[in-house]
């Protein structure tokens, strides 16, 4: 018996180590998404192959001259129940977002991505200047803005008193941290450093650093009004819920109740829209709230109040000043 022979292993435990294997890939592959990026990304993918089911085309893998049928069809203003913005037409971003959830099933599967031929770049470069359309801008929620959705959350006895406590601990937060959707949504209680002179929040995962390699956290203070001041709020939508020390800080909703479960990053953008309408508050300049809204209004306070870009964009976690400068001209635009 050779030596090579010694080291291998039976057939039985080598099926078991492939399978296991194939687990852990699985794993590391869904892990290494974002989870609001990877339901749209799974959403686009069952939309092309029904797609392409109903014509008859071979989804994956799919040539270019279909991906090439498809975004003709993504940006045809007359088609059927489509998902359309304002001016009624897909926006070329959805298309790209589509294309990016096709390349990346086609490289699951060790193919090559159609979108990468050079008929599908020369389409959609056509159609980014055909569509030279107008960014669109979250509406900022100012703190004028979060004195009044309050004001309204506590003036109400029909309101919901769980649901009230966490969406007021949950916009006030979110607007202290300058926080994105998906942030907030993710923060488990491990990630909350209480200490004498205010509250250190650590972001593992964020839209600016996906892999979790670097550290980033961000300082929370009191704040003057007792009723604006995001530790208070927090502390008592804690004292709410069970898990002392673990699990995540901000419950789902279901029909109007809390259940013990992650809330999903679409309902900070639901309770966003909920009480500004509840609050009788308008966005102006065409814009609508969302949970964008909190990041922006907390850009645009400090920008208004004088202070410096550095300090800013420090603690709202730009990369470049490009970015960040949106912000500060929607703030300032004189």
């Amino acid at each position: 018996m050779t030596g090579q022979d010694k080291l291998t292993l039976p057939a039985d435990q080598l099926a078991r180590e492939a399978a296991h294997l194939r687990d852990v890939r699985r794993d590391i592959e869904r892990d290494g998404v974002p989870a609001n990026t990877r339901r749209a990304y799974e959403g686009d993918w069952r939309r092309f192959v029904s797609w392409c089911n109903r014509r008859g085309q071979e989804s994956l893998p799919a040539s270019h001259d279909v991906i090439g049928a498809y975004v003709s069809y993504m940006l045809d203003p007359e088609r059927p129940r489509a998902t359309r913005t304002t001016s009624g037409r897909v926006t070329v971003g959805t298309v790209e977002r589509a294309l990016s959830a096709i390349t990346r099933y086609h490289q699951k599967s060790g193919l090559a991505s159609p979108v990468a031929h050079p008929q599908v770049k020369e389409l959609m470069k056509e159609a980014r200047r055909a569509r030279r359309q107008r960014r669109r801008q979250a509406a900022p929620l100012l703190v004028e803005h979060l004195r009044e959705i309050v004001e309204t959350m506590l003036a109400n006895p029909d309101f919901d008193a769980q649901l009230v406590m966490r969406d007021r601990a949950l916009l006030l937060l979110g607007f202290a941290m300058a926080a994105r959707r998906s942030e907030l949504a993710a923060l488990d209680r491990i990630d909350l450093d209480v200490r004498s002179d205010g509250l250190v929040v650590h972001i593992t995962h964020s839209k600016a650093n996906q892999d979790g390699q670097e550290l980033e956290f961000v300082p929370v203070e009191t704040a003057d009004d007792p009723k604006l001041c995001p530790l208070r709020a927090l502390r008592r939508w804690l004292e709410l819920v069970p898990d002392v020390d673990t699990g995540p800080v901000f419950r789902k909703s279901f029909r109007g109740r809390i259940v013990d479960e992650r809330m999903p990053d679409w309902q900070v953008d639901d309770a966003v829209k909920r009480w500004t309408q509840q609050a009788g508050i308008k966005p102006t300049g065409g814009n609508s709230f969302s949970a964008h809204s909190l990041r922006a209004g907390v850009i645009t306070e400090a920008t208004k109040a004088g202070r410096s870009e550095s300090i800013v964009m420090h603690h709202s976690r730009h990369k470049t000043f490009a970015v960040f400068h949106r912000y500060v001209r929607l703030a300032d635009p004189f």
